[in-house]
């Protein structure tokens, strides 16, 4: 009977030697358990992801549809508005006068360019009991300005040009006097005729390769 308590007591603590071993902390063999949650790495904040909707697109460098590129610039801007006509015959009419005029008036005009040549028409009255004297001026540099004289009567034109302005004639023949502004090219002219009424070509080219403006004055 005592042999048998004693086994009896030595089965329960086995069993309770048992259950110690295996309620604590996992066994040599056995995994650890996984702990809660997920577990993530933190990028670093100054790096950008590839794309992201809250960065908004880089501008071009100036070839791309995102950018604003600025097209090439041309150089100087002229604005030749009203180009008078570039030869004798096709000359921009100014209003008739005569030898009663003695204020001066100005006319202003731009040449464009070493091929751009400006020419005027202006046709002055020899009046009775007036003196024809002819004043007529270059004001702005850069220009050669050169006055032909066409006589009403005859066509032909005793001209004569006094310094600094050079006798020359115009593409169509006809004499007149040129300089370079700024200065006088007042041509004298006798038409050998009771009136001395002509019509005068007034040409305007420039003496460099540019956008110039210019304007000249005439008064008689």
């Amino acid at each position: 009977m005592r042999s048998q308590l004693f086994l009896l007591a030595a089965v329960i603590a086995g069993v309770g030697w048992l259950g110690c071993a295996t309620n604590g902390d996992a066994g040599e063999n056995e995994p650890e358990p996984a702990t809660s949650g997920t577990a993530t790495s933190k990028p670093d904040p100054g790096t950008r992801p590839d794309f992201e909707a809250g960065f908004p697109d880089e501008p071009d460098s100036g070839t791309g549809t995102g950018g604003d590129p600025t097209p090439p610039g041309g150089g100087d801007t002229c604005v030749d508005n009203g180009d008078p006509g570039g030869a004798e015959n096709v000359a921009k009419m100014l209003p008739n006068t005569d030898d009663a005029q003695n204020t001066a008036i100005s006319v202003s005009g731009v040449v464009n360019g070493a091929v751009d040549v400006d020419f005027y028409k202006l046709h002055v009255e020899d009046k009775s009991f007036h003196l024809l004297q002819p004043d007529l001026e270059a004001t702005s540099s850069g220009v050669e300005m050169c006055v032909f004289v066409r006589c009403d009567t005859t066509g032909a034109s005793g001209v004569t040009c006094s310094a600094p302005a050079v006798a020359k004639k115009s593409d169509l023949g006809t004499d007149g006097c040129c300089a370079t502004g700024p200065a006088k090219v007042t041509p004298g002219w006798d038409c050998n005729s009771t009136t001395d009424s002509a019509t005068l070509f007034i040409r305007i080219k420039q003496t460099v390769d540019k956008c110039e403006p210019y304007s000249f004055s005439y008064a008689f």
